[in-house]
C-alpha cells in the first residue's frame, strides 16, 4: 500500500500511489528521471520496498471468472 519506484528488466518505474498520486507523481518522476539520467541512482527507500500480495493470491488469478461474473451482473441490472 506504498509507493514503488525502481527498474526492472530495462524499465523504470513509479506506481503504487493509491490515492496520494497528486502529491507524488511529481516527486516520484522526479526520482525515476533521475534513475534514467544515472545509473547510480539507486531511488531511495522507496525502490527497496518489498511487493505485498493481495490475501488469498498466489499468483494465479483464480477470481476473475468470478469477478466477470459479477460484473457482467451489476452492468444488466444497471447497478
Amino acid at each position: 500500500q506504498l509507493p514503488h519506484l525502481g527498474r526492472r528488466d530495462g524499465l523504470h518505474y513509479a506506481l503504487g500511489y493509491n490515492g496520494s498520486g497528486v502529491a507524488m507523481a511529481p516527486w516520484l518522476g522526479h526520482r525515476v528521471a533521475s534513475m534514467v539520467l544515472d545509473a547510480a541512482e539507486t531511488g531511495g527507500p522507496l525502490a527497496s520496498l518489498p511487493f505485498s500480495a493481495p490475501p488469498l493470491y498466489t499468483g494465479h488469478p483464480w477470481f476473475l471468472p468470478f469477478m466477470d461474473v459479477g460484473m457482467r451482473g451489476l452492468e444488466r441490472f444497471g447497478r
